[in-house]
C-alpha cells in the first residue's frame, strides 16, 4: 500500500510542478527545515516583508540570521520589490516572499531580482494552495522560489488539523533536502534502505500518516472547495463595491484565502501584529524601509467572513 503521505506529495508535485515535495508536520516544520537546506548561518541575512506570521521570520533566527523587513504594496499586501534594492546588503543571502491572503506576490521581479545579486528565493505560501500568479507568467504557488513551503493548519482552504508540505524547485538542494527532513541522515538517498548514516544536521520533519491520511481525503476536494470560496469572495466584493468599498478592499482573489479590507471600524477579526514592531522583531531583525502601509495594516485591516 503507497503511504498516504506519499500520495498527498504526489498531488502537489502534479500542481506545481515541483522536482521534489516532501510533508511535513507543519508549515513551521518545513521552513525551519528550509533554513537548514539553506545552510543559513548566524549574521546572515534575509530579506522578507514584516506583514506576516512569526514563524516566517523564527525559521531563520533560529540559524542566528537577521530577518531584514521591508515594506508591502498596499494592493496586495505582499513584499515590495522595488524596496528589494535598499535592503541589500553584503550579508543579504536571501529572500522570503510570502503570498498574503492567498495572493501571489510579484515573483517575476522577486526572482529576476534574487538572480541578479545571487540570492536564493524561499516562498512562504502557507496560504496559497491552488492560486497561481505571479507577475508576467502565469504559475502555480510554490514553483517559483528555490525551495517553498505550505500550510495545511485548519484554518486554511484545506487542512488536516496540523500539517504543511515542503517544495524543492532546484537541484542544488535535492540531495541536502532529502536528508534534513530525515533528521540529517541519509536514509533517503538511493541505495539507502536499511543502514543509514547521520550525515547533517536535520530534524524530524515528515507528516505522520493520520494526519496525511485526512489531507489525501481533503485533497480530492480541494479544487472544487476553492472554487466556492472564490464564488464567495466574488460576491462579497459586489456587495461591498455597492456601498463604496472599491478602493478599500482586497484586490485579487488568488484561491479565495482570505477577503480583507482596511477599515477599523468594520466587523471582522484583525490579522498580523507587524513584525517590526513585535518584541522579538526589535530584539532579531532590522528595519530597511518605512514602513506606511504594514503598520495601517495593523492598525485597519479587518478579515471579513467567507
Amino acid at each position: 500500500m503507497i503511504p498516504f503521505r506519499d500520495l498527498c506529495a504526489e498531488w502537489l508535485k502534479d500542481w506545481s510542478g515541483a522536482m521534489d515535495v516532501y510533508m511535513t508536520p507543519s508549515c513551521t516544520s518545513a521552513l525551519e527545515a528550509a533554513a537548514l537546506i539553506l545552510n543559513v548561518k548566524p549574521g546572515d541575512e534575509v530579506i522578507m516583508p514584516s506583514w506576516t506570521h512569526p514563524s516566517t521570520a523564527n525559521a531563520f533566527a533560529l540559524r542566528g540570521a537577521v530577518p531584514v523587513f521591508v515594506d508591502v504594496d498596499p494592493a496586495t499586501l505582499n513584499l515590495n520589490p522595488d524596496l528589494l534594492k535598499a535592503a541589500l546588503t553584503s550579508k543579504t543571502r536571501g529572500i522570503v516572499p510570502i503570498h498574503y491572503a492567498g495572493v501571489i506576490a510579484d515573483m517575476e521581479s522577486i526572482v529576476g531580482f534574487a538572480e541578479w545579486h545571487g540570492l536564493w528565493v524561499m516562498e512562504d505560501a502557507a496560504q496559497a494552495l491552488l492560486s497561481s500568479g505571479g507577475g508576467g507568467q502565469l504559475a502555480p504557488a510554490c514553483s517559483f522560489g528555490d525551495l517553498a513551503a505550505i500550510s495545511f493548519h485548519d484554518t486554511k482552504n484545506v487542512g488536516c488539523g496540523e500539517g504543511g508540505a515542503l517544495f524543492v524547485n532546484n537541484s542544488k538542494y535535492r540531495e541536502r533536502a532529502a536528508m534534513v527532513v530525515e533528521c540529517g541522515t541519509d536514509r533517503r538517498l538511493p541505495g539507502r534502505v536499511g543502514n543509514y548514516r547521520w550525515q547533517t544536521l536535520g530534524g524530524s520533519h515528515i507528516m505522520g500518516e493520520p494526519c496525511a491520511a485526512l489531507l489525501w481525503n481533503r485533497l480530492q476536494t480541494a479544487k472544487w472547495s476553492t472554487g466556492r470560496r472564490l464564488e464567495a469572495w466574488h460576491a462579497a466584493k459586489a456587495e461591498l463595491e455597492s456601498y463604496g468599498f472599491e478602493d478599500e478592499h482586497a484586490t485579487e482573489p488568488g484561491n479565495g484565502h482570505i477577503f480583507w479590507v482596511m477599515d477599523e471600524l468594520a466587523p471582522g477579526a484583525s490579522h498580523f501584529e507587524p513584525l517590526h514592531l513585535s518584541p522579538a522583531g526589535v530584539r532579531y531583525g532590522r528595519v530597511a524601509s518605512p514602513m506606511p502601509v504594514t503598520e495601517r495594516a495593523g492598525r485597519e485591516l479587518r478579515r471579513l467572513p467567507l
